[in-house]
């Protein structure tokens, strides 16, 4: 179940119910400013990468002293707040209330192709010691599955890669496009790396159809982003 704060952002109820956890998926009203006005007097520094749509996970546990590039965080170190800048894209949090680390990571179809969310599972089991099956997972608006229209070529990409072609539907009537579902593919794929349906929540809003959030494909003109933030307080 999901909870929007004042036009600014969205939580999720369960992650709420943990009190060393600080979260959010942004809206448009949401800025740094208005981030950092927030989150003061919790001692958090902002941590954010230069994503590149990779599978680059970044293990985080003293704050750097330089830019990182990647497209997923992990930290097990209160005091980081971990940002996700997203605009269309899928937003996705990990926690581990038992080891108390959490995952920021960035899914687009890039990512989803290189099973970037399964090798995040991975890497908190064999760094952290975190069971996939005591995961909590959050997902933040992003372009659904109606609205998110690619070619032929991020189709084939898939297939040359082996992965699951299930969260695409053939477009009905235009030859060599196809509707890719980010939440199906990234929801089956958390669940092939063990995490149970059950732990998987989602905020279900489309960034595409809603005016309040932002979407790559609908405002190709702004360069904000929303944004997206976990941490361990």
């Amino acid at each position: 179940m999901s909870k929007k704060h004042d036009f600014y952002y969205y939580s999720i109820s369960c992650l709420e119910e943990l009190p060393f956890i600080v979260h959010g998926f942004g809206t448009k009203f949401l800025t740094e400013l208005k981030l950092k006005n927030y989150m003061k007097g919790k001692n958090l520094n902002f941590l954010s990468l230069k994503q590149i749509h990779s599978d680059i996970i970044r293990y985080v546990d003293v704050f750097p002293g330089e830019k990182l590039e990647g497209d997923a965080i992990v930290t097990s170190s209160p005091g980081i707040l971990l940002i996700i800048k997203t605009a269309d894209c899928l937003p996705v949090f990990i926690v581990s209330k038992n080891r108390r680390v959490v995952a920021a990571v960035h899914c687009g179809w890039r990512g989803i192709q290189r099973q970037l969310i399964q090798k995040v599972v991975s890497g908190l089991n064999n760094f952290y010691a975190c069971e996939p099956d005591a995961c909590i997972v959050a997902m933040g608006p992003s372009i659904c599955g109606d609205c998110y229209e690619i070619g032929q070529d991020v189709y084939e990409s898939f297939v040359r890669a082996h992965v699951s072609l299930q969260a695409f539907r053939r477009h009905p009537w235009r030859e060599g496009k196809w509707f890719l579902d980010l939440k199906g593919a990234v929801r089956s794929q958390l669940i092939h790396a063990g995490v149970k349906n059950a732990s998987i929540h989602s905020v279900d809003i489309c960034t595409h159809c809603e005016e309040n959030l932002i979407s790559y494909r609908r405002d190709a003109h702004t360069k904000r982003r929303l944004l997206n933030f976990i941490g361990l307080s």
